[in-house]
């Protein structure tokens, strides 16, 4: 009986030390949807690059899987998958817009690159880091709460001026709503 007693104990602290451990590994937070997250830096772990000042690298998870951003000059969209501290990217497409200088352009691509081989999620407080090339490189995002819950004007109508305009012509709206989470306006 002593022995049996001995053996069930040593297979509970050995089923709680194998839990405690894949829990340091994963997701210390859930993965809040809307949120917007701004790149940081990223590259081979410990030896991170900071993002080209004056470029803004963000990534929005947002409902129905979708995930949308900016890569530095263009505008991205997909869809996403997380189970457990896994993270997959899919279908990423992007507008094709020339870049302001080459290194923001070779810098968008290194993160689109990145996007397509990420693996895990890791979530702490304000901070997102998604690890990507087999774990050997990572992504490191801040939390940009001012965008998130932020009231926003929306066009539900508009036409363009029938003026004869064919540059960049401003839009007449017929109507425009102002709101955010907490309640809508009219204007």
């Amino acid at each position: 009986m002593k022995h049996i007693t001995l053996l069930l104990l040593s297979l509970v602290v050995i089923t709680s030390a194998c839990t405690a451990s894949q829990a340091g590994r994963g997701q210390a937070g859930k993965l809040a949807v809307p949120s917007q997250w701004n790149l940081v830096s990223f590259g081979k772990a410990g030896a991170e690059t900071p993002v080209i000042e004056g470029s803004s690298i963000t990534l929005k998870f947002e409902a129905n899987d979708q995930v949308s951003g900016t890569g530095g000059c263009n505008s991205y969209g997909g869809k996403y998958e997380t189970q457990g501290d896994t993270l997959t990217f899919k279908d990423i497409t992007s507008t094709l817009k020339a870049c302001a200088g080459e290194q923001v352009s070779q810098q968008e691509q290194r993160y689109f690159e990145a996007l397509q081989t990420a693996a895990r999620i890791e979530i702490a407080a304000d901070n997102l880091t998604i690890w990507y090339e087999g774990g050997q490189s990572k992504l490191n995002f801040a939390k940009n709460n001012s965008a998130n819950d932020r009231p926003q004007w929306v066009a539900l109508t508009g036409a363009a001026h029938g003026n004869g305009c064919t540059g960049n012509c401003p839009a007449i709206f017929k109507e425009m709503r102002y709101g955010s989470s907490g309640g809508q306006l009219g204007g």
